[in-house]
C-alpha cells in the first residue's frame, strides 16, 4: 500500500524530507474527510489525529478487485469514503458495504487476530 498517488508522485515519498510537523499538517488536511465523517474520531485530540494521519494510507480499487479473501489475516481497518464493496461467499452476494462503513481488523483489544 503506497498512499495517495498524485500524477505519479506518492505523497509519502514526496513528504519524507519535510519536517515532521509539516508532514502531519499535510496528512491531516488530506484525511480531513475521514476524520470529520467517522464518529470514532470525534473524541480524539488534534494531536492524536495528527499522529494517526501519518499512518493512514489511501487506496483505490476497481470493480472485480479482491481486497481480502475469507480467512485472510487482516491487520488494518478499511474506511469506505466513497463507492461500495460487495461481500461474496462462494460466489453468492451476502452484503454490500457503502460510504461510511468499515471492515477489517477489529478496533478493540482482542486476543484473536482479525480475519476477513
Amino acid at each position: 500500500i503506497t498512499g495517495i498517488i498524485l500524477k505519479g508522485i506518492e505523497n509519502s515519498k514526496m513528504m519524507e524530507r519535510w519536517p515532521r510537523s509539516l508532514q502531519e499538517d499535510t496528512s491531516l488536511f488530506l484525511h480531513r474527510v475521514l476524520f470529520a465523517e467517522w464518529p470514532v474520531f470525534n473524541e480524539t485530540s488534534t494531536g492524536c489525529r495528527r499522529a494517526l494521519s501519518l499512518q493512514i494510507q489511501r487506496n483505490g480499487f476497481t470493480p472485480g478487485d479482491y481486497i481480502a479473501h475469507k480467512d485472510d489475516c487482516v491487520d488494518c481497518v478499511y474506511f469506505l469514503v466513497r463507492g461500495h464493496v460487495k461481500i461474496k461467499i462462494n460466489g453468492n452476494l451476502i452484503g454490500i458495504l457503502g460510504k461510511g462503513d468499515t471492515f477489517g481488523e477489529k478496533w478493540w483489544p482482542t486476543t484473536v487476530t482479525g480475519k476477513a
